[in-house]
Formats: structure tokens, sequence, C-alpha cells
């Protein structure tokens, strides 16, 4: 839920670090299609049934593998919102 959502909105944008690894309540759900590990973090691609992948990084030190469920969440503090054309 976001209920400082703005009415019309051509695309929302966030960044990596504003998504969390939700496994109680999460906002989104969908599949991990590629892991990349980055030494401290690890990178997630994750298809979440949109038009294009959320990708997220993560310090959770867990066995990330492709084709495995997840849930997250995301910050709304973080959302980018662009307007629709008029």
């Amino acid at each position: 839920p976001w209920p400082d959502a703005p009415l019309k909105a051509n695309a929302v944008r966030f960044r990596p670090e504003d998504v969390r690894i939700d496994d109680v309540s999460p906002q989104l759900r969908g599949t991990i299609v590629s892991v990349v590990y980055l030494g401290d973090r690890t990178r997630l691609i994750v298809d979440a049934g949109a038009a294009r992948p959320v990708v997220l990084e993560t310090s959770e030190r867990r066995g990330f593998s492709r084709g495995s469920p997840v849930g997250l969440s995301i910050d709304a503090r973080g959302f980018l919102v662009l307007p629709e054309a008029t």
C-alpha cells in the first residue's frame, strides 16, 4: 500500500537499495531470474510480472537460487514518480 500515491502516474521508479526481501508481508511476489554475488552484497533480478524485472541488492546471506520464489517490499519514500504527459 502506498497512501501518498498520485492519482495519475506514467511510471514509478525506485533504486535497488530501496527494495528489501520480505517473507512475512510482501508487497510483491516474484521469481528470481538472476543472482550476482558482489562481495558484501548480492544483486537479484526478479520477475514480478511487470514489463521490466525488479532489481535489488541485499546484504542478507542466503543461498539465493534462480527459479526460487521471493517476496519483496519497497520503501515508498524512495519512489520517483513520472507523471502522465498532458
